[in-house]
């Protein structure tokens, strides 16, 4: 058709190239595109299939981007091969899983095998945040979030490297030591615990040791007096936190324990995952009523945080709890119940719990006075090996 053109049996340059391709992402026949080149639209056919390259390296899974299978993203499969006898990892990342796998299935775009024979202005490949998709498709009664998590879990083509953004942002936190079941909060949380309107009421906390330990601290904070205590636990489980409740119910007898322990405010970890059984003495009796503090608000709970600073200066965090025993807490306690306080008037909260509480809860706490020029909360107050 066009062979009568002058010049027109010359190759294309690297212009016209340019133009197929620009032409090609707006979606533009071969048709048009070799007439506005003074080409034949077989030509223009040959030089796309010639030329276009394989986008592999956005088909495959995080791991194998040669995976081509249409099962990847769901596929569960491990040790399809046979080859290793204890293999655990996902045969979808493995380089060798089309070749070897029984169920692959290639995937393949009808778009390839008829013109254009490129993804090039394909409208499946128009990038719209999820925001846009959900606004522009309410029919869909999706929310943005749910969205997200579909993409997150893989359910779509698209993935989490097809966001703009998502790829910059870490990994959020995993809290794998909060509580899982819900209705343990239901009627226990900080906003019912507000409307009690306490003057004086006790927080509660646990305080870890190292990786070298599972010893862990048990620890609490009278709000008004502002004194501090310590105990310490082989294990951080309900169970131990249950035991120290009910040792302490045994010193302060069952009314002189609800009395000093009326209301406890915690934070969501699992050693606190049943407010029931803590809730609830040993002779059946309900001791104490528990709330809980709102995720990741440490504040509501301040007086108890900064009392963990002092606890701090003793034991700095990385400190191994393993060859600490009960004594050395109590001493270290001492120390810092010893401490005159700004908030009190420049008094010591043991001074405080004396008057208020009495020598018998003193006592049953183990508490002594520390000398106001021996009070010392540096780590050789406690000498042992960390």
């Amino acid at each position: 058709m066009s062979k009568y053109i002058p010049g027109n049996q010359k190759h294309l340059t690297l212009e016209d190239r340019i133009y197929i391709e620009n032409e090609l992402n707006r979606g533009t026949t071969f048709k048009d595109i070799a007439k506005f080149l003074c080409k034949g639209p077989t030509t223009i056919s040959k030089e796309v299939k010639a030329h276009r390259i394989s986008d592999w390296y956005h088909k495959g899974t995080f791991y194998n981007a040669k995976n081509f299978c249409v099962h990847r993203y769901h596929c569960r499969k491990t040790n399809a091969c046979g080859k290793i006898i204890l293999c655990g990892v996902k045969c979808s990342s493995c380089p060798t899983c089309n070749q070897t796998c029984r169920d692959f299935e290639k995937e393949r775009c009808s778009r390839l095998d008829k013109a254009p024979y490129v993804c090039n202005g394909c409208p499946k490949k128009i990038s719209q945040s999820p925001y846009q998709i959900v606004t522009n498709h309410p029919e869909l009664e999706l929310s943005v979030r749910t969205l997200y998590s579909y993409l997150d879990q893989g359910l779509f083509t698209a993935r989490n490297v097809d966001l703009k953004r998502k790829v910059k942002f870490k990994p959020h936190k995993c809290h794998k030591t909060q509580i899982s079941n819900r209705t343990v909060f239901i009627n226990r949380t900080y906003q019912d615990f507000q409307t009690l309107h306490l003057e004086s009421f006790t927080e509660m906390d646990t305080v870890h040791s190292s990786r070298d330990s599972k010893k862990t601290l048990l620890t609490f904070f009278f709000t008004k007096e502002k004194l501090f205590l310590t105990f310490l636990m082989n294990r951080c489980t309900e169970g131990a936190v249950r035991l120290i409740l009910d040792r302490l119910e045994k010193h302060l007898g069952t009314y002189g324990f609800i009395s000093t322990f009326e209301h406890i405010l915690t934070d969501r970890g699992t050693e606190f995952g049943d407010p029931e059984a803590l809730e609830t003495g040993a002779n059946g009796i309900q001791r104490t009523s528990i709330y809980y503090c709102d995720p990741m608000h440490s504040g509501q709970k301040g007086g108890l945080e900064q009392a963990h600073t002092m606890l701090r200066m003793v034991l700095p965090k990385g400190t191994s709890f393993e060859f600490l025993t009960q004594w050395d807490v109590n001493l270290i306690v001492n120390h810092i119940n010893s401490t005159p306080r700004e908030s009190l008037g420049g008094r010591t909260p043991y001074s405080v719990v004396l008057e208020t509480l009495g020598e018998e809860v003193l006592n049953a706490f183990q508490l002594r006075p520390i000398a106001p020029d021996e009070v010392n909360l540096t780590p050789k107050l406690i000498r042992f090996n960390s």
